[in-house]
């Protein structure tokens, strides 16, 4: 009712409000974009890109394509060579990698260490919820067809998961 009562250019701005913010949350870059960021602007941080196995973990194909490919050629040369990474991208992927080097968000000087590591942080939190939430499901399955063995199984696998989490929680700031 409230909403008939104002006028269009009332309503007009608070659309164009609720647009603006949606811009400004989908123009931040997720973890694993900082990730690939960071592995372009500050190529000593690919070593321990491919130690933590972050990779892997990636839920996006196109960026995780990315981080491997940076990787391939940082153990190729002992260096990043962006020419040479970009020739062994397909034409979609090789895009992507252009804009994220030429990005002009800077990273605050000093920081790229620790924004590393709560990247990694997101990345690893985010996988553990989607591994307890599919195990969940299983174990729901598992009691509704009254699989004893299995569902001993998945309990156990859900303990270790927790572990995990608690492991994640203590290592965060």
């Amino acid at each position: 009712m409230y909403e008939m009562l104002q006028t269009p250019k009332q309503r007009r701005s608070e659309a164009e409000e609720h647009r603006n913010k949606g811009t400004e949350r989908e123009s931040l870059p997720s973890a694993e974009e900082t990730v690939v960021r960071l592995m372009i602007h500050h190529p000593e941080m690919i070593p321990h890109v491919s130690r933590e196995g972050i990779v892997e973990e990636f839920e996006s194909p196109l960026l995780q394509g990315l981080a491997g490919s940076l990787v391939g050629a940082y153990q190729r040369k002992g260096r990043l060579d962006l020419t040479e990474a970009m020739g062994s991208l397909e034409t979609g992927h090789q895009e992507k990698l252009r804009g994220l080097a030429f990005d002009e968000r800077g990273f605050s000087e000093g920081q790229e260490e620790k924004i590393l590591k709560d990247c990694i942080e997101k990345i690893r939190g985010r996988k553990l919820k989607k591994d307890e939430r599919e195990l969940l499901k299983r174990i729901r399955e598992a009691e509704r067809q009254r699989e004893g063995e299995t569902l001993k199984a998945l309990l156990l696998e859900r303990q270790a998961l927790a572990r995990r989490e608690r492991g994640l929680l203590k290592n965060s700031p």
